[in-house]
This record gives C-alpha cells, sequence and structure tokens, in this order.
C-alpha cells in the first residue's frame, strides 16, 4: 500500500515537475522571510530547568529574583585606599555614576554610598561609608571612609573585598530583549579606569552575550562547512554534476523551510539549537545519497543503451526512486523519532531543538521523494558508465566479499557482544555529569575570568535563603529578644562555615546598631530598644537601594524572618556546582533544624536550588528519551517489516553501538551535560538507519530464489546495500564533525559522540547484524539448492 501511495507521489512529481518545482519556490520564499526573521536567544542561565519544588518555595515567600539582572564591576590597584589612591577612588565613584545614569539601570550600591551606622551623641544615624556620599577628598575622609568599610560586616564582600584587595559596586538592571547597547556603553565606562586600576565586570549578561556572538558566528560556519562537505561527499562518490547540484539544493531548501518553521513557532536559535541547520543539511543528505545510488544502479539498466535517450527512463526514475521508497520513509521516521523523544526532557531548549530537528528530517524526506524528482525528470538519463560506476565499485565489491566471508565471524561475534554487554554495565557507575556552566566556552573569555576573579574575592553572588514563620504567624513575634538570640547564633555558625561569604538579616542589622550604639554586637536585652531599631531598619530598607541591600529579611509584621546567604566553592574560588552545593546545603539544613524550633518551619529556599537536581534531571532525561526512542522504533520497525524478530535484530547495531559510547565516554572521562545527554536517543534514531536498509535488502535477497540458489543471499545483501550505508555514515560523520569548530565545548562533545556512535554502528551492521543473519541465510540457501 505505501509502495503504491510513494510510486504514485514520485510519479505524479515527474509528471507534473514545472508544478512541483513552482510550489516549492513558493514555499521556500515562504519559509526564507521567516527564516531571516529567527530570534537568538543566548541565555545559558535558560538551562537549568525548572523545579517543581524550588517554584513553591519562591512562591510562598514571594522571591522576585528572574525579574531583575545585576552587574557587578569592581577595580583593584596596589593603591587602593592608600592616600595615594585618592584620584583613582575619584574616577571610581564617575564611573559608577556614569553607570547609573545608562537607560535600564534602576538602582545600585557603591563603597561611597552604602549606608552604614554611626553614634551621633545619644542617637543612632544612618551614615553613608564615606562622607558626603562621595569619594574621600582628603587623607582624613580617606581615613572614615577605609574605617567604616572595615568596621561593617555587611559591607564586607559586598563593596569591598574580605581581603581589602578590591572594591565593588553593584547595579540592580531592568530585564529587556537586547543588552548589547547597554553593555557596549559599561564597558566604555569601565573601560576608562584603565590605567590605574585592574578591572572586572560580572553579569550573568556578560555570559548571554558571549554566548550570543558566537551562536552568530557559529551558525554561518556550520552552514558552510556542511554544504562544502555534502557537496564532495556528492562528487566523490558519484563524479557527476546532478548528483552534486540536485541534493545540495534538496538540502538547502529543507534547511530554509526548518529555519522558518522554526520562527514561526516561536522557536529561537539557542546554545542548544545551534546545531539544527547543519544537522539537517547533513541527515538530508543521507536520503538523497541512497535515492542517487539506486537511480545510478537501475535508471541506465531500465532505459536505453548508452547515448540513447529513447528508453523508459522516466519510467526507470520512478522505478528506482519507488525501491528505495522504503528505506528513505523508516529511516527519516526513526531519525524524527529519536529527535522527536527529547520532548520528554525538562530543558525547554532541548525540547524545541528536538522537534525542529525532527520537522527538519522530515522535510528533507518529503523534499527527496517530490522535489528530486521533479528536477530529475527535467534531466537527460544517466549512461551505463555511470550505472558501472556505482554496481562494480570497488566498494559494491568488497561489501560482497565480506558477505561471503561473514558468517565465518559468527562466534567471534558473540563473543565480543558479550564482553561489549559487561563493559557498559561496568561503565555506568563511572558516568559523570557536568553542570559548571564556566567550561562551556572552548576558548578563554574575559567575562570567565571576570566572575571567577568576583567568585575568590567577592565570593559570587549566588543567593540562598533560610526562612523561618513564627508559630500561627503570631504578628511581632520576631521582635522578641529570645527568638532573635536564637537566628543570631545560627547566623554565627553560618559565617563560620567556609562556603558562606555572605550573611545577612534583619538579626544582622539589629546586632550592627546594637554594636554602634552600645559597643555590643548582640541582640539587645530590651523589646524597646528591638523596636525602635526596627524602625531605622525600616528607614533603611525604604531607601533606594534597599531592594539590593536588603531583600527579602523581614514581612511586614515581623512573623516571617529570612536569613540571606551568598555561598561559593571556598576551597577553588568558585562557583558551587551540585555535589558541593547538595553538602551545603545539608550542613545549612542540619544547623538550621539543631538551633531552631521545629515549630518555626526553617525552609532553604532560592532559584539557584534548581542546579542541585540538574544531575538527577540530566540522568532522567538520558534514561527517558532513550528508552521512548527505543521503544517507538522498535514499534515501528516491527509494524514495517511485520516481525519482531526483525524490530528487535534492526536494535541489534545501535546497542551496541550505544554501548560502546558508554564505555569511551567512562574510560576518557567525557561528561555528560545539557547538551551531550542527548547524543543516546540522537544516536538511537540514527543508528537504526543501516540496519534498516541492511534488512530491507536481505530480505529482499532471501526471498530472490536466484540468490537462494547460488548461495549468495548475504553477499548480495552487502553488495547492493554496503555501499550506500558507508556513503552515508562518512557522510553523516563528516558532518557531525563540522560540530567540532564550535565555540562551546558541549556542542563539540555532542557532534564527537554521535559520530562516534555512527561509526560504532556501522560497523554493527556491516558486520554484526550480518554475522547474526547469516546463518539464516545459509538455512534458506540449503533449501534453495534442494529444489
Amino acid at each position: 500500500m505505501i509502495n503504491s501511495w510513494i510510486h504514485r507521489l514520485v510519479a505524479l512529481a515527474q509528471r507534473r515537475s514545472g508544478a512541483v518545482l513552482a510550489a516549492t519556490a513558493v514555499l521556500t520564499l515562504f519559509f526564507g522571510y521567516f527564516a531571516l526573521r529567527i530570534q537568538i536567544d543566548p541565555e545559558i542561565g535558560d538551562l537549568v530547568p525548572e523545579q517543581a519544588e524550588v517554584s513553591a518555595l519562591l512562591e510562598k515567600y514571594g522571591g522576585q529574583e528572574d525579574e531583575l539582572e545585576y552587574v557587578f564591576v569592581s577595580v583593584e590597584s596596589d593603591s587602593l585606599l592608600a592616600p595615594e589612591g585618592l584620584e583613582g577612588l575619584a574616577r571610581f565613584e564617575a564611573a559608577c555614576a556614569g553607570i547609573a545614569e545608562l537607560e535600564g539601570v534602576r538602582s545600585g550600591i557603591t563603597p561611597f554610598d552604602l549606608v552604614t551606622f554611626a553614634k551621633e551623641g545619644k542617637k543612632l544615624a544612618l551614615v553613608a561609608m564615606s562622607p558626603h556620599g562621595r569619594s574621600p577628598r582628603t587623607p582624613e575622609e580617606l581615613e572614615i571612609f577605609r574605617g567604616r568599610l572595615f568596621a561593617d560586616p555587611h559591607a564586607r564582600n559586598l563593596v569591598i573585598a574580605a581581603d581589602g584587595s578590591a572594591l565593588g559596586a553593584l547595579f540592580v538592571i531592568e530585564r529587556r530583549e537586547d543588552y548589547t547597547a547597554f553593555l557596549d556603553s559599561l564597558r566604555e565606562i569601565v573601560g576608562s579606569l584603565e590605567p590605574g586600576y585592574t578591572t572586572h565586570i560580572s553579569s550573568q549578561l556578560l555570559f548571554s552575550h558571549v554566548a550570543g556572538r558566537y551562536l552568530l558566528q557559529d551558525v554561518p560556519r556550520f552552514v558552510v562547512l556542511a554544504v562544502c562537505l555534502v557537496l564532495l561527499i556528492f562528487y566523490l562518490s558519484f563524479r557527476k554534476k546532478r548528483a552534486v547540484v540536485l541534493p545540495s539544493l534538496v538540502v538547502g531548501l529543507g534547511t530554509v523551510w526548518t529555519l522558518g518553521l522554526m520562527s514561526l513557532l516561536g522557536f529561537p536559535l539557542t546554545f542548544v539549537s545551534i546545531m539544527t541547520p547543519p544537522l539537517v543539511l547533513t541527515l538530508g543528505s543521507s536520503y538523497s545519497i541512497h535515492i542517487l545510488n539506486q537511480y545510478f544502479r537501475d535508471t541506465a539498466a531500465d532505459g536505453a543503451a548508452d547515448g540513447d535517450v529513447s528508453g523508459d527512463a522516466a519510467g526507470g526514475f520512478v522505478r528506482a526512486i519507488t525501491r528505495i521508497n522504503k528505506t528513505i520513509l523508516l529511516a527519516s521516521t526513526t531519525t524524527a523519532v529519536g529527535f522527536a523523544s527529547l520532548v520528554t526532557a525538562a530543558i525547554p531548549q532541548v525540547r524545541e531543538f528536538g522537534l525542529a530537528t525532527a520537522a527538519g528530517v522530515l522535510i528533507c524526506a518529503f523534499l527527496s521523494l517530490t522535489f528530486f524528482p521533479a528536477l530529475l525528470s527535467r534531466l537527460p538519463p544517466l549512461k551505463e558508465r555511470h550505472r558501472r560506476r556505482v554496481t562494480e565499485s570497488r566498494s559494491s565489491r568488497l561489501m560482497a566479499a565480506l558477505g561471503r566471508r561473514i558468517g565465518r565471524l559468527r562466534v567471534l561475534v558473540w563473543v565480543l557482544l558479550a564482553v561489549v554487554a559487561v563493559g557498559f554495565g561496568l561503565s555506568l557507575s563511572r558516568v559523570r555529569y557536568q553542570t559548571d556552566f564556566t567550561s562551556f566556552f572552548r576558548r578563554p573569555e574575559k567575562a570567565v575570568e571576570d566572575n571567577l576573579f568576583l567568585a575568590e574575592k567577592f565570593g559570587t553572588f549566588i543567593y540562598v535563603y533560610l526562612s523561618v514563620s513564627a508559630p500561627g504567624m503570631e504578628r511581632n513575634y520576631f521582635l522578641d529578644p529570645e527568638a532573635l538570640k536564637r537566628i543570631a547564633a545560627l547566623e554565627e555558625t553560618y559565617r563560620a562555615m567556609d562556603d558562606v561569604s555572605y550573611c545577612a538579616s534583619f538579626v544582622s542589622y539589629l546586632t550592627a546598631m546594637n554594636r554602634v550604639m552600645s559597643g555590643k554586637a548582640e541582640v539587645p536585652e530590651r523589646y524597646a530598644m528591638i523596636s525602635l531599631l526596627a524602625r531605622y531598619f525600616k528607614l533603611l530598607a525604604a531607601g533606594p537601594d534597599g531592594e539590593v541591600m536588603m531583600g527579602k529579611f523581614v514581612n511586614q509584621d515581623y512573623s516571617r524572618l529570612t536569613i540571606n546567604l551568598r555561598v561559593y566553592d571556598s576551597a577553588a574560588g568558585s562557583y558551587l556546582f551540585e555535589e558541593s552545593f547538595k553538602e551545603l546545603k545539608e550542613k545549612l539544613e542540619a544547623e538550621a533544624e539543631a538551633a531552631l524550633p521545629a515549630e518555626w518551619q526553617p525552609e532553604i529556599w532560592g532559584s539557584t536550588l534548581s542546579m542541585l537536581y540538574l544531575s538527577e534531571v540530566l540522568s532522567r532525561d538520558l534514561l527517558l528519551s532513550a528508552l521512548t526512542s527505543a521503544l517507538l522504533i522498535l514499534l515501528i520497525t516491527s509494524l514495517s517489516f511485520r516481525s519482531l524478530r526483525y524490530g528487535l535484530l534492526a536494535l541489534i547495531p545501535m546497542g551496541t553501538g550505544i554501548m560502546l559510547n558508554f564505555i569511551i565516554i567512562a574510560l576518557f572521562r567525557i561528561p555528560l551535560d545539557v547538551v551531550t545527554v542527548m547524543f543516546s536517543c540522537v544516536a538511537i534514531g540514527l543508528g537504526v538507519d543501516d540496519s534498516i536498509h541492511l534488512l530491507i535488502q536481505y530480505r529482499r535477497q532471501l526471498a530472490d530464489p536466484e540468490a537462494q540458489a547460488q548461495g549468495a543471499v548475504m553477499a548480495r545483501t552487502l553488495r547492493y546495500a554496503g555501499r550506500p550505508i558507508l556513503l552515508t555514515s562518512v557522510s553523516l560523520v563528516a558532518g557531525l564533525m563540522i560540530l567540532s569548530w564550535s565555540s562551546f565545548t558541549p556542542v563539540v562533545y555532542f557532534g564527537l559522540l554521535v559520530s562516534l556512535a555512527i561509526v560504532t554502528t556501522t560497523v554493527g551492521a556491516l558486520f554484526v547484524l550480518p554475522a547474526i543473519l547469516s546463518r539464516a541465510a545459509g538455512r534458506a540457501a540449503g533449501r534453495g539448492m534442494k529444489r
């Protein structure tokens, strides 16, 4: 039924070639219009999936972290706070003022205007760190400035490094679509501080900006390299102009249609989907190889003799394409299923990549069965020498020789499969997941170096929060001295932890104010004193920089209190990543449980806690998408072959390749991250294509009495199927190796892993599967000889 439908479709494309070409041109203009308008989304932070538990706590405590962006500017010099550094401090103040005036800057904290406490007579006063809220002008003002900076515990690791070697200013930025102009102005202002200061700009914005620049560089580079490789492979394979130009048109149009469809669906080009254009180009070329191989093999024989164009050449190529349609349909369907199985992933960028690439694969298959025949119908038939170039090629002869001898390797193949299975089982425990986003860039990047400087000197701006609630949400509960002393004791424990760089809360400000008033850095004994200081705290929180400084320390009726913690990896002077982050969270929870009453319901929360689940999510996605892909492909192949046995046989080379890949991943400690974790389901979809082609040809030869009589079932199977399997594998590997030129390490690893999987599955299709099938082929040959 499908063969009949495809035959009619190809015949229609041949008869109505003008209409097909016109319709293709119109659709290409339509999709091309939208392809030119596809958006770029360089946000690396979006690769951290949302977690229901984390989101629920954010909603409960009113966390608004995702609504703002932050920029931290720091300077260091040998004379930072020395008298000779006064001129430099004035320049830093001017730079901070210039940044504050940039469009989109909502508020900021500088070392000069950060509010601290001072005693004026018997009263507590809120004053700026530097006299008059500006940079010190005299040595006397400098001394006051320096004294306040080092005395105020909230200034340390906020506007001055703990070792006093660097000053910093923090700015809150409104979210927007494009930060390019802002970052250009920011760099210009900060650059004016050099020489004299070593400057650093730290922000998630810079990671995204650099990622966006690389995305714009990599996409055209990938496309150009992919086109060049496709042209080269087709020329070397067929040595005919039409075999170079026509497939290039097919995959080129398929890529344009795919990008246009992505734009229509609202799928931007991201850190992950940057791989879609080269993959569509590469995968689309494999279908053209199968069609061309059959076209070269059949049409000259069905048509006329060398130099004669009078035969049934048009009908010949229709029959040729119809003969290969099952391979094209099954291969494209299974490949699309492999990519589409990524819809089970937790990360939106991965889901969009899977759907977009699956659509691109199907588009290329559709164009191969419509647009390609329409073009071929307008060309003269091939000559016999072109047919012989395929049928009598060295690769075809080598494949036939392999088919005659493959049965002797059957025992060895089974032994090797057993060894691979054991190695795979042992390797699973050694697979590791990469969550360090600073390692995503292949080349040294100042944005990365500046963020690592921030981590080393100031302890990062990665926040986690501990909130406690009064029993029954009792009003003014956390104005009670005894309750506050418990919080103060817990905070002291937290400050003593190496990986906590900053700890601030209502209690810490309360004790700081009390130290100024009484000389004692402790919670006041009297409720009246606490109530008085609480009013000062509200004044401080109501200031223009309150949202930066205060966060959500306490609610309006003092029935809930929150400790703000900044965390980092003190041993490495870097960001905390998954395992270390989990250990610290467990310590924070354990200390809170030991120090606080259970009825306070202490809870750790914050958007950054989503990182704790990243390996768990990646592991789940790897297993779920791979199983989904394998089961769907098993169902498709079993239904297509009408045999569960053949469906299972189709998975053997792919399974062997995947197992070998995991062994290599474990041996070379290749990390799996949000990109490389996709390799298994992609490899499953691609790796089964060769098995499908070989099994289709094997069943044809098995049903051929002549092949059985000659005992040549496997030899003829490999003679006909081996060459296109080799060519498509070379094409796919070459196309995927283009990804090794990517600016992103995970993309490079993805290309290498899928390429390796294709190589191993090709070996499985040409050696392992024929060896397994050879016994059945031998029995068929015996029956043929008896007849």
